[in-house]
């Protein structure tokens, strides 16, 4: 069971450096790097650890959206894309025949897996980001325009 909450939680943390490292490859600066819920424990620069490692998030500085949409439709699948870097060099590192990793590479590509839910483009998730920075969505949080009515 120890096995089971590393990897949730480190794969936390990955999915979340993996959104920051590419937001600073794309020249854009982040002001938060959040890993976990509750009370906070320790703020290091701009990363934040809270008591409950088994959510997180960034925060931009300034705009959401990146220069190019290409570049925010990274941004936002970077985090997944982290992840199953880790699941690539596991498995290439042949983790699943070390003892003790054994358990711990299997429960990661189990959160692996839980983590291309990201993909479901709804509320805040990764793949509504995806597609609110290629323009195809409206993004998430934001009201939406209403048009009034034009008199002929």
């Amino acid at each position: 069971m120890i096995a089971f909450f590393v990897a949730a939680a480190l794969s936390v943390l990955v999915h979340e450096l993996g959104h920051a490292t590419t937001q600073r490859l794309c020249g854009l600066p982040v002001e938060r790097i959040v890993w976990g819920v509750g009370p906070r424990l320790l703020r290091i620069g701009a990363f934040e650890l809270r008591l409950i490692p088994f959510a997180g998030y960034i925060t931009p500085v300034g705009a959401v959206m990146a220069r190019r949409k290409w570049q925010g439709a990274l941004i936002a699948l970077s985090g997944i894309l982290a992840t199953w870097l880790v699941v690539f060099f596991l498995a290439f590192a042949g983790a699943i025949h070390v003892g003790w990793l054994k358990d711990f590479a299997i429960w990661w590509l189990f959160w692996a897996l839980v983590g291309l839910l990201q993909m479901i483009p709804i509320g805040q998730r990764d793949g509504r980001w995806a597609l609110a920075a290629l323009g195809v969505l409206p993004v998430p949080g934001k009201a939406v325009e209403k048009r009034k009515p034009s008199k002929l």
